[in-house]
């Protein structure tokens, strides 16, 4: 750590509720999300120094908001008034603390929203060490030392799968020296939400191809001619030559994945994300043996390190698809995608929605960097909804994600999007709604 400049302590946390109408044009539809409104817990860790801030997030889908705004406001105990240095020394510690509450973990543990609630706050106290050292956190963690970064990882339950040494000998193993640290980390684009007409997903598929994007993913699960429908469509515009994936979100049985894959598999898909329920194991397990060579990937709702262990341990799954606020923060990613080193698992990254594009391309830098030193067969997602109300939106490049700039993760909102987004007085929910938007003290959307 930077010695020269003081201790820096939490003084105060302000935590906002954002919520996007995206339901009124369709954005983010899916077989199983009808009407979901792009939304964020929104923390702000303030510290003694006015211009540090840690930025966390939680994504949900609207009135997922109001249960996870509750926990995270309980969770604040763990970090209020702790210094940086305190947190760097005892990152294992304060995570277990946090992740185990004694209260809370009855209502997990380590899953739903306690478990999103805790990555926004542990999120945030990795953007305050990259912004107190100067540097993008992808930046940070690349320069850390593997035995200083190693501690800063939790291992429990899951060194049957990995241990601790492990991990360290695959982390010393890698010559960062031998990295290109201006990869361009190939993309896909979430193109076919279900509610998208053709006359639109067109527009969308033709500017996204003079991008130079070569990865795309369309949703399925609605009606299996219409999904046929929709893959000849899409394939006749980006052709053969580039990747499409499929997302079934999880409303298939077993049989149904089985069947309605071998009817999909004419259009080469690449994957077939969440086939069936995200926590069925077994039938993950025939799935991924029954549609060879379709590669099967989740992990998008996987809830924590353990059910990963045993997706990969069972080859429940082809490809590791991790959402980074539903593990709880980094810490928890960095041991899956160790994991998924030791057994060569290729990783792409989920991140459709608000926040999730600007933390995963830390996360795709750090696995390139750090862990797996490859892009085969690598994609990370890449939505554009909303990018205008971030100060910092992500880059690409001839279709490829570019190493961020910006200190920490580059998460923050435009204060003129808070003003107008925060929910229930913002001026956007006001206009629309009127003060109708609160009836009888609750919420009426």
């Amino acid at each position: 750590m930077n010695q020269c400049k003081s201790i820096l302590e939490i003084t105060h946390i302000s935590v906002k509720d954002i919520r996007f109408h995206t339901s009124k044009n369709n954005t983010g539809s899916d077989a199983r999300s009808k009407d979901p409104d792009y939304s964020c817990i929104y923390i702000q860790v303030y510290t003694t120094d006015p211009q540090i801030i840690g930025i966390g997030t939680v994504f949900t889908l609207g009135r997922g908001n109001s249960g996870v705004h509750a926990i995270v406001k309980e969770q604040l105990r763990h970090i209020r008034g702790l210094s940086l240095d305190y947190i760097i020394t005892n990152f294992n510690a304060l995570w277990r603390n946090i992740v185990n509450d004694g209260q809370l973990c009855w209502n997990g543990p380590e899953k739903g929203m306690l478990h999103q609630a805790n990555a926004g706050i542990i999120n945030a106290l990795w953007d305050i060490w990259a912004k107190y050292e100067n540097k993008p956190v992808w930046k940070l963690i690349v320069d850390l030392p593997p035995d200083k970064l190693i501690n800063t990882l939790n291992f429990d339950h899951i060194e049957d799968a990995i241990t601790k040494d492990e991990a360290l000998h695959i982390l010393e193993a890698v010559d960062k020296k031998q990295t290109d640290t201006n990869i361009g980390y190939p993309v896909y684009l979430t193109c076919g939400w279900s509610g998208y007409s053709n006359e639109k997903l067109t527009t969308i598929l033709q500017q996204s191809l003079k991008q130079g994007i070569t990865g795309y993913k369309m949703k399925v699960g609605n009606n299996i001619e219409n999904d046929c429908k929709k893959a000849e469509f899409i394939r006749d515009i980006i052709s053969y030559d580039n990747m499409l994936s499929m997302d079934a979100n999880g409303v298939w049985n077993k049989e149904e994945a089985i069947t309605n894959m071998n009817k999909l598999k004419q259009y080469k898909p690449y994957w077939i994300e969440e086939p069936t329920h995200p926590d069925d194991i077994i039938s993950h397990i025939d799935i991924t043996k029954s549609i060879y060579p379709i590669k099967v990937a989740t992990g998008e709702q996987c809830s924590n390190k353990v059910l990963f262990k045993q997706f990969i341990q069972n080859k429940g799954l082809s490809i590791v698809q991790t959402d980074i606020q539903r593990l709880a923060g980094i810490n928890e990613w960095f041991v899956v995608m160790l994991m998924c080193k030791k057994y060569n698992i290729p990783f792409c990254l989920h991140s459709g929605g608000i926040g999730l594009v600007n933390l995963g391309v830390h996360l795709c830098m750090i696995d390139y960097m750090c862990i797996s030193q490859s892009t085969e067969g690598r994609y990370a997602e890449y939505i554009d909804e909303l990018t205008e109300h971030y100060k910092y939106p992500v880059q690409l490049e001839n279709g490829k994600y570019k190493p961020p700039k910006s200190l920490g993760f580059g998460v923050e909102l435009k204060e003129e999007s808070i003003l107008e987004y925060e929910f229930p007085n913002g001026k956007y929910w006001i206009t629309t709604y009127g003060k109708k938007v609160i009836k009888d003290k609750e919420w009426v959307l």
